[in-house]
């Protein structure tokens, strides 16, 4: 410390000289209230995860897209559903009116004697059972389930209407690659929108099927709902709608390289496809000619009438039951039962078949004659510009393995389509486990007759069809196999 006027001169410190030299002054401290004293804001610290522009480029890039195309095509599905429900409910009641020659629709209804009640009833039934109906289509069951007083009892009737499942099969399906053509989209995307779009029909026919159930009144204030609603209706819906909107827009992908090794696999559903359709449609034209026939003769309604009306709602079961008598399967009745249920049906547990043999002497001798026409026109298609991948095993094994596979597969939906059963069950009070039940559809054994078919056909277009095609005109062959799109 120094005190002015001893004569020493203060001690300076060189950085003190080099600031006075460079004009700089020292920092002072901020006054009270002045700018420099407010608080500045903290430096924020680095981003260490991935922010929202991030995510959405790496979604993007993975193939995640917009779903509100898939689930417009979900609703346009659902719609289409309903529409051709209400087709089928219209000609069932045609068929149901024309109940003999000569009583025409206007005479039917002029003999109807319906008071406003029962018509605004039957009104009622007829606007809820369109939705009863798609729920039935998803492979749903219609039915009741109830308490009365200690007594349990369930029914449930499954009748599918396949024309109504497989077109909402084919809007979802086509759906899709309307979609895909205009919205384009990744494996990981094609298959959420697929999920999305089968997981709001599978909810919206449950749902509309349960709201719109059917009420039975039993009288003492007790009211049965009778719906299609459940478990089996939700996931059929889903996995129909889901797996078909998907495929159609895989279907507009380019093929993966390994695709040309199983085109043989893809190409034989659609060749089992064509042959059951071919044979359905042959056997069904010959059945009206000679009960037409028939029925003129007798003076009487010819019965193709009803079954045409009836197409929308029994079309799947025509298909299964004239295909599968066709590979001379059988169509098998079978009816179980337990308890008074069982006693009161007359004891009917049991099963009983079916066949071409056990009809009149020209459906098994016409059968006999469509079943080699319908291989051989199978074996000609499926040779006709075949390509097998040369020198591949696997392309190989795939060659011999498609058909067998592709008619066993086949057979196995022609036994989906062609059930229709029906199941009681009461149990409480003086009733213990009380059940019955009957089915009707093809015998167990069809998928390895179609798998036979399979086999046969496969022969005949190797040693047989390639000796009859240079006769043929190519027209008639080659619309079945179609240039394969570009492997990826």
């Amino acid at each position: 410390m120094t005190v002015p006027g001893d004569g020493q001169t203060p001690p300076t410190d060189p950085h003190s000289q080099d600031s006075q030299h460079s004009g700089e002054q020292p920092p002072q401290a901020p006054q009270f209230g002045s700018p420099d004293s407010a608080p500045q804001p903290a430096a924020a610290p680095a981003a260490t995860g991935l922010t929202a522009a991030d995510l959405s480029k790496k979604l993007g890039a993975a193939g995640l897209i917009n779903p509100l195309p898939s689930l417009a095509v979900g609703g346009a599905t659902y719609a289409g559903g309903i529409v051709m429900a209400i087709v089928t409910i219209v000609l069932v009641a045609v068929a149901a009116m024309l109940t003999g020659i000569g009583n025409p629709v206007e005479a039917s209804l002029e003999s109807m004697d319906l008071g406003p009640e029962e018509a605004l009833s039957g009104v009622a039934m007829a606007l809820r059972f369109p939705f009863q109906l798609v729920a039935l289509a998803m492979l749903g069951g219609l039915g009741f389930s109830a308490t009365i007083e200690g007594v349990s009892a369930t029914f449930s009737v499954r009748l599918l209407p396949a024309v109504i499942t497989l077109l909402m099969v084919l809007l979802s399906f086509y759906g899709g690659r309307f979609v895909q053509r205009r919205q384009g989209g990744g494996q990981l995307g094609i298959w959420v929108s697929a999920v999305v779009a089968g997981f709001a029909v599978a909810l919206v026919t449950v749902l509309a099927a349960l709201i719109f159930a059917q009420p039975l009144p039993l009288g003492d204030g007790i009211t049965l709902r009778l719906h299609a609603a459940g478990f089996d209706s939700f996931f059929g819906a889903f996995f129909l709608i889901a797996i078909a909107h998907g495929l159609g827009r895989v279907s507009l992908r380019s093929r993966p390289a390994w695709w040309p090794l199983l085109t043989d696999l893809a190409a034989g559903f659609k060749l089992a496809t064509v042959h059951a359709l071919l044979v359905t449609v042959v056997a069904f034209l010959a059945i009206a000619v000679v009960t037409t026939i028939q029925a003129l003769v007798n003076g009487e309604m010819p019965p193709v009438i009803y079954v045409i009306l009836l197409l929308p709602l029994l079309g799947g079961y025509v298909l299964s039951y004239l295909t599968g008598l066709d590979m001379l399967s059988a169509l098998s009745a079978t009816s179980r039962g337990a308890g008074m249920l069982d006693f009161l049906a007359g004891g009917l547990s049991g099963s009983e078949y079916i066949s071409v043999f056990s009809m009149p002497w020209y459906a098994w001798l016409g059968a006999l004659v469509l079943i080699p026409v319908g291989l051989c026109i199978a074996s000609l298609l499926w040779q006709h510009q075949r390509q097998v991948v040369p020198g591949n095993v696997i392309a190989l094994a795939v060659s011999w393995a498609a058909l067998p596979i592709a008619y066993f597969i086949g057979a196995l939906a022609l036994m989906i389509l062609g059930v229709v059963s029906m199941q009681v069950a009461v149990s409480g009070g003086f009733l213990q486990n009380e059940r019955f039940g009957a089915s009707l559809g093809l015998a167990a054994w069809t998928p390895l007759l179609a798998g036979v078919a399979g086999v046969l056909v496969e022969l005949l277009s190797r040693f047989v069809a390639p000796l009859v095609a240079p006769y043929l005109p190519g027209r008639a062959l080659s619309w079945f196999r179609r240039p394969l799109a570009p492997a990826a």
